[in-house]
């Protein structure tokens, strides 16, 4: 990802105006030069970010914060860096006593994914020699290698590679179980101190299976899963790069597909897809209303943007673009506009106190979502949630879409016009309405719309909702 869209940010920067920008969380702090992921350290009240080339850095968690430590120069251990080569991510057990680092390496013209292990020193920094190797997987090329691995509350491994590159055949790899590539996958990892590589927990999915499906394989069916994360309910949020029209987020489950490459977002290549599982959350590509690649987050669970509580929040790493959605109805989408100029955000993390920090690569900046939101996102006036329904849905020649908060048929009682836009899955408007607000409803005729996946975007003074329609014959 990382070499392959260099010329596209050159080319793009911010479009379509910039809203509320993200601040400088700590604007005292030398700068990084590739920072690609932020993590809370072992320490109370201290973050780690981790460079690209392999350094690693610490410093506290304090907006007046003007001096970085190094936790580990891995440089030697990275190499040479090319595509989406280099340090990856980083995470801390939950011991805080180990750092499972996930690098992409690359060895004359071939390339491997390795994820090895680091005990974490009594004064915060790694001892090189304790190193050990969980997992080594060749790839076919530097590209779709996957992004942030994970120590789930299970005390499991996650572990989402892409499906190996752009060239030809490589997708085939995200519906081939008998291949690690284009899934998820779920380790148990011994942490003794000279143990090495790792186990399958008896509760994976494909264990025991006579297909020849490899075993560490959780969920599959991704193409280049760009960032992830745990909630604190335990649900798995995984972002998914597109590839021609859609970016997507998944909550990913035991067992399941999620279509690459027979699906992108809503749309379906194949004459069904019913066995695999729709994302929770897509958006098209263009550079207006869209993006083109996306970097996915966490959850909120901060304190200061009570606005933000309980809501995913994702970027597009190219439009710079934000958007959040409830965790518990990601229905109700909330489109944020552009929250930077040229950031490049390739990573979120999260503080000792649950305050959420965006990874800026071009600015080598750490940027705070927290702070942003507290101005720009307002806190919900009534603990209901905002809704947006469609009915009936799948439809076949008319639905009804409907907005206003649970209870009530109109959106903040407001009296402007709404604007209601139907989207195709190649992201075309195919029908546009202006319905007044206070209406809290509008009648959509889908008679003239061949049958397939839609998306319903409902935008009003107070807010912007989208939700899907599926129109079947």
């Amino acid at each position: 990802m990382i070499r392959l869209l260099f010329a596209l940010l050159l080319a793009s920067g911010a479009r379509g105006g910039l809203a509320q920008p993200l601040p400088d969380a700590f604007p005292a702090l030398p700068g990084f030069t590739q920072p690609i992921d932020i993590v809370a350290a072992p320490e109370a009240g201290r973050l780690w970010v981790a460079e690209r080339d392999g350094e690693i850095w610490a410093f506290d968690e304090d907006p007046a914060s003007a001096s970085l430590s190094m936790v580990a120069d891995l440089r030697g251990r990275i190499g040479p860096l090319a595509q989406d080569g280099g340090l990856q991510s980083v995470a801390v057990h939950p011991s805080d006593e180990w750092l499972a680092a996930y690098m992409v390496l690359r060895s004359g013209g071939a390339f491997e994914s390795a994820v090895v292990r680091y005990a974490i020193r009594a004064d915060g920094t790694l001892d090189l020699a304790s190193e050990r190797e969980i997992l080594r997987v060749p790839q076919p090329t530097g590209l779709h290698n996957g992004g942030k691995i994970l120590w789930g509350p299970d005390g499991m491994l996650y572990v989402p590679l892409g499906d190996g590159g752009l060239a030809e055949g490589l997708s085939a790899n995200s519906q081939d179980r008998t291949t690690l590539l284009g899934s998820v996958l779920r380790l148990e990892v011994p942490l003794a101190p000279e143990a090495e590589g790792y186990t399958v927990p008896v509760d994976n999915p494909f264990v025991g299976n006579a297909e020849g499906w490899r075993e560490e394989i959780w969920a599959w069916g991704l193409r280049n899963p760009w960032r992830s994360s745990f909630d604190a309910s335990g649900r798995l949020w995984v972002a998914d790069v597109g590839q021609n029209t859609w970016e997507e987020v998944n909550t990913v489950e035991r067992g399941r597909n999620y279509g690459w490459d027979a699906m992108e977002g809503p749309l379906c290549f194949a004459s069904s897809c019913e066995a695999f599982d729709a994302p929770v959350f897509s958006y098209p590509h263009n550079f207006e209303t869209g993006g083109v690649s996306i970097t996915g987050g966490l959850v909120y669970r901060g304190t200061r943007a009570p606005g933000l509580v309980g809501r995913y929040v994702a970027v597009d790493l190219i439009t710079h673009r934000l958007w959040s959605l409830d965790a518990d109805n990601p229905a109700d989408v909330i489109d944020h506009g552009v929250v930077a100029d040229n950031a490049w955000i390739v990573a979120f993390g999260e503080g000792t106190e649950g305050e959420l920090y965006a990874v800026s690569y071009s600015q080598g900046r750490v940027l705070d979502i927290g702070a942003w939101a507290a101005t720009d996102v307002e806190a919900p006036p009534t603990s209901e949630p905002l809704a947006l329904r469609v009915a009936p849905n799948p439809a076949r020649t008319a639905a009804t879409v409907v907005w206003g908060a649970s209870g009530s048929p109109v959106w903040n009682g407001s009296s402007h016009f709404a604007r209601v836009d139907v989207i195709d899955a190649l992201g075309r408007t195919v029908q546009t309405h202006a319905p007044l607000a206070q209406a809290g409803r509008q009648l959509l005729d889908l008679a003239p719309l061949p049958p397939g996946a839609y998306a319903v975007r409902v935008a009003l003074p107070e807010g912007t909702a989208v939700t899907r329609i599926t129109v079947a014959r």
